[in-house]
Formats: C-alpha cells, structure tokens, sequence
C-alpha cells in the first residue's frame, strides 16, 4: 500500500483529512500524522512516505521548507506533496514548483471529491514514475552487456573495449578504479508483493548511485534484484592511499541514508584498487570473495591484501569460457549459454569448496543473457 502522511498543527483538521476518504479503497495508510515539518521529516525517514498532505503555515518548519528539504535530501525519491492553502498564500505555494509539489489545495474549498481528485492525480504520476523506473532497467542493455564483459574480462582485445566504451559515451581514463560487490537487505521485502519489491530495490540502487557520484565518479550495476555491483574511479593511483577508510565511511553513509528512506541496508565487499580498466575484473574479483565474510555487525568490508591473493584470483575466472561467452552473446544462441552454464557446473562438481562460485558465475551469464533478449 502507499504510505500517506498528514502534516498540519491542526489537530482538527488532521482528523478531518483521515475521515475524509476511504483510504483502504485507495491502496493507501495513513503511516502518521505530525504537527510541523520537522515532526514529519522524521517519520518520512523511518516509514518511506509516498505521499505528504501538508499545511502550509506551521511552527518549527512549514510545509514549502519541508518540500524544499526532502527534494534536496532525496532527489527524485521525493514523496509527492499536496499542499493545503489558503487564499492569501496560493501565490506563494504555486511559486515553488521545484519542490516537486503535485497539487495546491485551498483549505476553505476542500472537500471529499477535491481532494479524491488531487490523491487520483498523485497516483498516476507514482505510477509513471515507477513505470519508468522499471523500464529503465530494460533502457541499455548494452550499457549492462559492457559493464559484465568488464567485470568479467570477457572483452576480445582492448580495442573492442575501447570502441565499445566510445559508443557508450563512457570514460575509463582515470588514474585507478575499485569495484565493490553487494547486497541490499530489506527484512520486510519478503512480506511485500513483487509489484512492491521491484520499485523498493530499483529505487535503491538508483539512490546508490546518486550518493554514490557525490563523492566519486563510477559505474553501477544491477545484478538481480537484491545484488549490485559497483565500480569506483579514481582521478589519480595515489588517490588510493586510503581507498579502505574513504570507501568504507562513503558505503555506509549510503546505507545509512537507504534505512532512514526506504528501512533497507548494504552489505559489500570492497576490492582491491586497480590501475588499468583491463584488471578492473580482478578487484571485482576480490570484492566478490571478501563478501562472503561479510555479517551484520561487519557488513562492509575490504579484501585484505595481506592474505593470500592468488587464492581469491584462482578461485573462479570466468574468462576461462571467453570464447563460447562471446559467440553466444553475439549469436544470441541460447544452446551455447546452456551448454556453457552445464562446463560450469561440472568443472567445479569435484570441487565443493568453488561449486557456489560457479553457481554465482552462471547466475550473472543468465542475467546478462536476459537483459540481451529483453
């Protein structure tokens, strides 16, 4: 359901609002109600409101400032805000369209059918947001086709990364790069339809990346639903000095900022740091193995390199299968992917220690053989 909040230091007129509607016939709860902006910032964090009914005159903060704070804080993942006017203010409200404000209600002519309007109107525009949301999963196959091949060296010769990365239009002239691998955990998706559950986790990553860039350039990708992979790039090598602490503290403002919006946190593993995009697949690699030793109370770690290497680097290559990978993808030939997914497995069936590599190997050509014929 969408999560409404109320916001007016009014209490008769909160009531009023909740009695004014059938809000169950509507997909809508009421998550809470808050007599200033700041009372309601606070339960936008912990309930990941969809949408915010809120006066325009109040104490502490008022309803512009409190549309102007969650659009900075959250971009797009902005809930949607109707604001109650009155005459003397409209102007004002209708000033400030950059708030993402959906609709401006004057308090005196509010009524049950005015305001089954605006909520109407406010759930299309979630809906076509959402929409959006989806489809841009589906908008650059080639963009995610280009972004496996790297992590997993699938590429033939440099050239053809090069050529394919100027078509692309993306830059991998930096001094250093990082890959991490994770997780997004959400202890209610489980109890959520799958309707709900794709716009929580699109909306996650997409957030990601958003906080993600403030602090350094990089590529993100989703792996499925819940797993990611992201790559960190670097102006400099020396830039990498403190790559552990600089990427630990950016991954967990990230993660801090998911649970205050949408009750989800991260788990990731980062890898080591790189110089040439030729071996961005090994710290992919590394980052892949460090997350395994990830938990609760330690969910984002570093690949220590103090530790044996050539382990974690012989442990799985998937690029032992380059040829047969590349063909099936250029042929779209789903025999070749079934038959290579098959050496997978047998190749590591004497070897249980690696069989949950393989499995996660042949879990990303399946996700890349998706995307291709989407």
């Amino acid at each position: 359901m969408y999560q409404l909040l109320i916001v007016d230091d009014e209490p008769l007129v909160q009531a009023g609002i909740r009695s004014m509607l059938n809000w169950n016939e509507m997909n809508i709860e009421i998550c809470g109600t808050a007599m200033n902006g700041q009372a309601a910032l606070k339960i936008i964090e912990e309930k990941s409101t969809d949408i915010v009914i809120t006066d325009i005159k109040m104490p502490v903060m008022n309803g512009l400032d409190l549309a102007k704070t969650c659009r900075e804080r959250y971009g797009d993942n902005c809930p949607y805000f109707i604001i109650l006017t009155s005459y003397e203010d409209f102007q004002m409200a209708r000033d400030a369209l950059s708030y993402q404000v959906s609709d401006y209600l004057v308090k005196l002519e509010l009524t049950p059918e005015v305001l089954k309007n605006a909520i109407g109107r406010v759930l299309t525009q979630i809906s076509q947001s959402r929409k959006k949301q989806l489809s841009a999963v589906n908008i650059h196959p080639f963009y995610d086709k280009f972004l496996i091949s790297l992590l997993h060296d699938l590429f033939e010769s440099e050239e053809q990364f090069r050529l394919q990365g100027r078509d692309l239009n993306l830059n991998f002239d930096y001094g250093a790069y990082v890959c991490c691998y994770g997780e997004i955990i959400s202890p209610q998706a489980d109890q959520m339809s799958a309707e709900k559950q794709m716009p929580l986790f699109t909306s996650s990553l997409q957030m990601i990346r958003e906080l993600g860039a403030k602090y350094l350039p990089l590529y993100a990708l989703s792996l499925d639903l819940r797993h990611f992979a992201l790559i960190f790039c670097f102006a400099e090598s020396s830039d990498t000095d403190d790559y552990v602490e600089s990427l630990t503290d950016i991954l967990q403002s990230i993660s801090g900022t998911l649970q205050n919006y949408y009750n989800v946190t991260l788990r990731c593993g980062i890898g080591i740091p790189v110089q040439t995009p030729a071996t961005i697949c090994d710290s992919y690699q590394y980052a892949r193995q460090i997350f395994r030793n990830t938990e609760p109370k330690d969910a984002i770690i570093a690949f220590d390199t103090d530790h044996s290497q050539e382990n974690a680097k012989n442990s799985f290559n998937i690029s032992l299968f380059k040829n047969d990978l590349t063909r099936a993808f250029e042929e779209y030939d789903p025999d070749i992917l079934q038959t290579t997914i098959q050496s997978l497995c047998d190749l590591f069936k004497d070897h249980p220690g690696h069989y949950v590599q393989a499995l996660d190997a042949a879990s990303n050509i399946l996700y890349l053989s998706i995307s291709l014929l989407q």
